[in-house]
Parts: structure tokens; sequence; C-alpha cells
């Protein structure tokens, strides 16, 4: 067995199991198709991801570390104002259709779709609106300029809502929820 076929066979062990002859029945949404073979998948996972954080840590370094005026522009940040009582809402709103939607996930056993750009923006919202006062201010800036980059994930969810397998009670209506939350 040639290197590219344990890449292939590593990425199939991690996927989605189709019953045979069902790889392109779109009955539910939980499935797919590979319009791409596993192999490839693996070899540009173990590409990209290595280029990325390469990139991430060089320019990164010339951002942050080298040039220090960024540095010192995230390090003035002053600290917010305190917390209303609709802000407290909205975070306690959102932590709790972020938890329901971890359940759903973990009984539907589908919890990698808590990958998606969608939950994902849904951590970082949650960790910018509960990020206490006395910590280093920073931190919620980065994470913000992060989650405008990712926010398109809940937009096109809104957009393009895939309903098919969402059948649990109140599982509908968290979807819409946790999406216009964010």
């Amino acid at each position: 067995m040639s290197v590219l076929d344990y890449i292939g066979a590593a990425v199939e062990k991690c996927s989605y199991n189709f019953r045979p002859g069902n790889e392109t029945d779109f009955a539910d949404s939980l499935g797919g198709s590979w319009y791409v073979s596993p192999t490839a998948h693996g070899v540009e996972f173990l590409t990209v991801v290595p280029f990325y954080l390469i990139m991430t840590a060089y320019f990164g370094y010339k951002a942050v570390i080298k040039d220090q005026s960024n540095y010192n522009m995230l390090n003035s940040a002053r600290n917010r104002p305190p917390r209303s009582l609709l802000e407290t809402l909205c975070l306690i709103l959102m932590i709790a259709s972020y938890a329901i939607t971890v359940i759903h996930k973990s009984v539907t056993g589908t919890k990698y779709f808590l990958l998606q750009p969608c939950h994902a923006s849904a951590v970082i919202l949650i960790t910018i609106m509960a990020w206490p006062n006395d910590w280093p201010q920073f931190v919620p800036q980065l994470l913000f300029n992060i989650y405008l980059h990712i926010l398109w994930g809940s937009v096109l969810a809104l957009v393009f809502p895939d309903l098919r397998d969402h059948d649990m009670l109140g599982e509908v209506f968290n979807f819409f929820l946790g999406k216009h939350g964010q």
C-alpha cells in the first residue's frame, strides 16, 4: 500500500460512512458525495494547512512583533463600558442556543458539523461578549476581526437553510435563533 493509499484510507475513516449505493442520495443533509477523491482531500490538507500555518506565523511576526506600532495599538485598548442588561440577555441566549446545538449534534452523531463557520462564529461571538474587563482587551479586538471574516457562514446559512435533517423538538427554532443572534 502506497503512502497516498494510507492518506486516502485515513480520510475515509474520519468521514461520513456511506451505505453502498447511497453516495449520491440527497434525502438528508448528513451525507454528500466525493467530488474529489479522499486521497486528494488528504493531500490537500497535508499541504495547505502547513503552508497557511507558516504564512500566519511569518506575517504575524512581521505585523505584531517586528513592527511594534501594531502591538502598541492593540495594547492601548481601553476597557469597555459595563455590560447592559440587554447585552447580558443576548449573551445568555447565545450560550443557551449554542448549548442546544451541541446537544442536538451529539444526539444525532454529527459533532463534526460544529466546525462549520456559523458555529465557529457563534463561539467567537460568545467569547467576545463574555470577555472580562480586567483581562487584556486586545484579545476580543482580534477575535472580532476574525469574526467579521467568518460571519458570511451565518449569513449563508440563513439565506440557504438546509433543514432536511432537523427533526428534533425545537431544532428548527434554534437554527434560526442561533443564526439571527449572530
